[in-house]
């Protein structure tokens, strides 16, 4: 809150749910089919507080009048494992299939033109691909002469 709505803002956020060991707090676990196990239900708990979590970030940012101005972008690091769902996709987390390598991202904010708001992409990306995004978009070049 004592940030500057003037001021440009990198809000970096790396939520360690759902992550082992699998706990969350009651209030999250109701609701759920009473024909998943015990495993099923805490990974969806965690989930659900991250998704909490996740709304209480944006509704700040909104509430500062900081949201037009925002690239909010979710990434998550791996498929889920064992007690998560990864269906339709073969294999969970540490395996090389398709369930433990691809994962749910999105992006949102105001900084989207209204055009490509609500589309899809079907194309591939890996989480590399971000930092020549992000210097595109402020106007820098991605090269680093260093690293080279």
């Amino acid at each position: 809150q004592a940030h500057s709505a003037e001021q440009p803002l990198f809000y970096y956020v790396a939520f360690q749910n759902p992550h082992a060991p699998l706990q969350a707090p009651s209030n999250m676990l109701q609701g759920f089919p009473t024909d998943w196990t015990s495993g099923r239900e805490k990974y969806a708990g965690m989930v659900r507080f991250l998704d909490g979590a996740m709304r209480n970030i944006v509704e700040a940012l909104k509430h500062r009048d900081m949201w037009q101005h925002t690239l909010f972008v979710f990434s998550s690091d791996n498929g889920a494992y064992s007690s998560g769902n990864n269906w339709p996709l073969i294999g969970e987390k540490a395996q090389p299939f398709e369930g433990g390598v691809r994962l749910a991202a999105f992006i949102s904010g105001g900084f989207i033109p209204s055009s490509l708001r609500g589309t899809k992409q079907e194309g591939y990306m890996h989480l590399a691909d971000w930092y020549a995004t992000f210097c595109n978009l402020a106007g820098v070049d991605p090269f680093d002469a260093t690293a080279a």
